[in-house]
């Protein structure tokens, strides 16, 4: 079975994209923390950086409600491809086709909650589950 479930951060807002045939995707990277007591007895955190990358409406979805900083549970496989770059040498890439995505609105941003504090009127909604 080749199953990920990553729930980390945002790196970066999503920039929706659109291929030659019409399909929608964006590309996300989204950081895990890993904590470990070091051998000297001092806790220490590890930073892994994830990309991923999310199809059609999922992407539209992702590209309409995440934005940097935003706390996010993924589900998908990992996928590995190729490619060759100006100077004609080989590119390995090992990335997570997102097969489910939801923002976790139970940890919000610093900026988040600042913007929920400042804004009046009422807006569109994102409950995090994305219907599809």
């Amino acid at each position: 079975m080749n199953l990920q479930i990553l729930v980390g951060r945002l790196g970066q807002d999503p920039e929706l994209k659109t291929t030659p045939s019409g399909k929608s995707v964006v590309k996300l990277c989204v950081a895990t923390s890993h904590h470990f007591k070091h051998h000297s007895g001092i806790w220490q955190e590890e930073t892994t950086w994830h990309d991923v990358v999310v199809w059609d409406k999922r992407a539209e979805y992702c590209n309409k409600w995440f934005k940097k900083g935003t706390l996010v549970e993924v589900e998908g496989r990992t996928s590995k491809r190729s490619y060759k770059n100006k100077q004609d040498q080989t590119i390995y890439i090992s990335e997570v086709v997102s097969e489910k995505i939801n923002a976790l609105h139970g940890m919000k941003t610093k900026e988040e909650v600042e913007n929920v504090q400042q804004s009046a009127a009422p807006q569109d909604s994102f409950d995090g589950e994305i219907p599809f």
